[in-house]
This record gives C-alpha cells, sequence and structure tokens, in this order.
C-alpha cells in the first residue's frame, strides 16, 4: 500500500514540476522516494527469510 502511494505522490510530483510549480513537485517526489526506500529497508522481504 505503501509504495502504491509512492508511485502515485511521485507521478503527481512530476505533473506539478512539468505543468504547475516545479519546487512544490521535486519536493514531493523526493519525499515519496525517500519514504518508499525507507520502507524497503524496513520490510524488505529477503532479510524476514531467515526468521
Amino acid at each position: 500500500m505503501v509504495y502504491i502511494l509512492a508511485l502515485l505522490a511521485s507521478v503527481l510530483g512530476l505533473g506539478l514540476m512539468t505543468f504547475g510549480h516545479p519546487d512544490i513537485g521535486g519536493f514531493i517526489s523526493t519525499a515519496a522516494g525517500i519514504i518508499a526506500a525507507g520502507f524497503g529497508v524496513t520490510y524488505n522481504p529477503v532479510r524476514m527469510t531467515g526468521k
């Protein structure tokens, strides 16, 4: 669910960068990437196989 929301936020940020406010769009895209990466590290299924 987090990854889908991050993808949608990234697309929204890209749209803002292209058609609206580039500074706000860049912030949204960057924040979405950081949040998705953080959850990827925390809930990595490869790390959970030994547990």
